[in-house]
C-alpha cells in the first residue's frame, strides 16, 4: 500500500475529555467500509491508551533527545531551558518505543522521514486488525 494512493485517513482532534468519554464503538460505525486506516495523534501515549482505545497498532516517531531539544529551540521558539524541561517531563525514549508497535526515524532529514513512514505505512497494511 502506498501512501501516494490517496487512501483516506481520518484525524480526529480529541480533548483529554473525549478520549476518556468517546464512545469508540460508534466512532468507527461512522466510518465507511473503504475507511482502513484511523490516525490518532496522542501525545504522551500510555499503555493504558491501547488498552482504553482498542488501538490495534502503536506507531512512535523517534529521534534522539538532543535531536528533539535543538527542534524545539530552532523550529518552535522554546528556549534550551524549556526545551529540555518539557523532554525531561515525559516518559523516556524507551519507554515509548517499548510500548511501540512500529518506530518511525526521525533523526535525520525529510526525505529518510519519508521513506520510514512508506516503510511503516506499508507494514500498516498487513497488520492483523480488531474486528470491533
Amino acid at each position: 500500500m502506498n501512501l501516494r494512493n490517496g487512501l483516506a485517513i481520518a484525524i480526529p482532534t480529541l480533548s483529554r475529555a473525549d478520549l476518556l468519554h468517546a464512545n469508540w464503538a460508534s466512532f468507527f460505525r461512522l466510518l465507511g467500509p473503504d475507511d482502513q486506516v484511523v490516525v490518532l495523534d496522542v501525545p504522551l501515549l500510555t499503555p493504558a491508551h491501547r488498552d482504553l482505545l482498542s488501538l490495534d497498532a502503536v506507531v512512535v516517531v523517534d529521534c534522539p533527545l538532543d535531536i528533539a531539544v535543538e527542534r524545539l529551540v530552532g523550529q518552535r521558539g522554546f528556549s534550551r531551558g524549556d526545551a529540555e524541561a518539557r523532554m525531561a517531563a515525559q516518559v523516556t525514549r524507551e519507554e515509548r518505543c517499548r510500548g511501540a508497535d512500529f518506530v518511525i526515524d526521525n533523526a535525520a532529514d525529510r526525505a529518510h522521514l519519508e521513506a520510514e513512514v512508506e516503510r511503516v505505512w506499508d507494514a500498516l497494511a498487513s497488520f492483523p486488525r480488531s474486528t470491533t
